[in-house]
């Protein structure tokens, strides 16, 4: 099974092989509130379900030097280590 988070959605399934996040445009090369937000539902359901792959996703757009698949994989990295 996939889920998607494409907002700050609840999850109805009780375990997803894979969990893609779609992109949302940075704002300065850092996540906006709406990509934050997708993030931490991705997190939450990756804490509880430790066997999903989180799969990000997007591009660099407009003036930003980082994708949006760059800025998520890192912003997850930092809360997992600070578990």
């Amino acid at each position: 099974d996939v889920a998607i988070v494409m907002g700050s959605i609840s999850f109805n399934t009780d375990r997803a092989d894979q969990v893609i996040v779609l992109r949302y445009q940075l704002d300065n090369n850092q996540a906006s509130e709406t990509l934050l937000n997708r993030i931490s539902v991705a997190y939450d359901y990756a804490k509880k379900n430790q066997e999903s792959q989180l799969i990000v996703t997007g591009g660099t757009t407009g003036k930003n030097s980082k994708s949006e698949a760059e800025v998520m994989q890192s912003t997850l990295i930092f809360s997992f280590l600070m578990i």
